[in-house]
């Protein structure tokens, strides 16, 4: 359902920020950095979420809130849902232990972007069950990029037809959570052989220079699919700065 699950962001993941051999240059227009993107995306994504996109055994956590002191991100898990990845370098129950940026667990680009993924949620295991919504949040590390050339670039990148399946901008805006300034894409996703294209919503923010992304998907078509993603974004997911 998620982009990278067809193995292309996807993101990041996202837009997932990858790119060729050479590092990234500063000063380059969006649609370079774009192509630049889509070099080694698969490999990033295989590689940084691996376990998730492979079906792998999902983690079994009790309902606890964890912490990325650093950022100053707070996720509550509750009980009803799949935990398909929590980095726990990354993500502690005490946010003064998750300070140090050494001691994450970074999965680098070797381009010299990394990303730090933090937590993974599902409501279903299956990605192609009709109700099934995801929550995952993680944070880019790209110094060579500006803000405004990291949104700039992911938004060439999210409207490119890939694999078959084609991304339609739905809407882009900027909206306020707990008073953090997000730039937020809604991406359509559908494919000629799924008659039900699935929404994905991609929210970005820059934290002292990370690039927090929070993401959440869902199917079109399930009025109970928006609301669990929906829920999951408003319930478990907190920042504070």
């Amino acid at each position: 359902m998620k982009r990278w699950l067809s193995a292309l962001l996807v993101v990041l993941l996202l837009f997932t920020l990858s790119a060729c051999s050479n590092p990234f240059k500063t000063g380059g227009d969006a649609e370079d950095a774009a192509s630049q993107l889509m070099g080694a995306l698969s490999d990033a994504v295989s590689g940084a979420l691996g376990s998730n996109a492979s079906g792998d055994e999902t983690k079994t956590v009790a309902a606890k809130t964890y912490h990325n002191g650093l950022l100053g991100v707070t996720c509550a898990i509750p009980a009803d849902v799949v935990v398909a990845d929590l980095i726990e370098a990354n993500m502690t129950e005490n946010a003064a232990d998750s300070m140090d940026r050494d001691a994450f667990e970074w999965y680098e680009y070797g381009d010299g972007g990394s990303m730090l993924d933090l937590l993974t949620l599902q409501t279903a295991e299956a990605t192609n069950d009709g109700d099934h919504a995801e929550f995952h949040v993680f944070a880019e590390d790209y110094p060579d990029f500006t803000y405004e050339e990291y949104l700039a670039a992911t938004e060439d990148y999210l409207t490119e037809e890939s694999d078959g399946y084609v991304y339609t901008l739905k809407s882009k805006r900027t909206e306020q959570l707990m008073g953090i300034a997000f730039n937020t894409f809604v991406i359509s996703v559908s494919h000629a052989d799924n008659d039900v294209p699935y929404i994905e919503e991609y929210r970005i923010a820059d934290i002292d220079g990370l690039y927090l992304n929070v993401y959440i998907n869902y199917w079109s078509d399930s009025s109970k699919s928006k609301t669990d993603a929906e829920n999951m974004l408003k319930d478990v997911f907190s920042i504070s700065r």
